[in-house]
């Protein structure tokens, strides 16, 4: 019951940590479009594309990386409750 519990904490962060990057994304967006008129714009925006492109698939292996881990962590206790059940009866 208490493992479940944590999904609740994790959600929230993960939420305002999703809407703290997509915000940065946008404001970066909305100046380099509406608000730099300095030299290389056009080079500039490109690059920023290629950054976020390249972003989105490390951040998609990182967390990918720590959804297997978790994933492992439960298994392995309800294995161990399932064995504990077991050896009770």
């Amino acid at each position: 019951m208490l493992r479940r519990l944590l999904f609740i904490p994790f959600g929230i962060l993960s939420a305002i940590a999703l809407t703290a990057v997509l915000t940065l994304i946008f404001a970066i967006e909305v100046y380099l479009d509406e608000l730099y008129d300095g030299p290389l714009k056009q080079y500039l925006v490109a690059s920023y594309l290629t950054f976020l492109i390249l972003g989105i698939r490390t951040h998609y292996a990182f967390f990918g990386s720590i959804q297997h881990i978790l994933k492992c962590v439960h298994v392995y206790f309800k294995s161990v409750n399932r064995l504990r059940k077991l050896s009770h009866k």
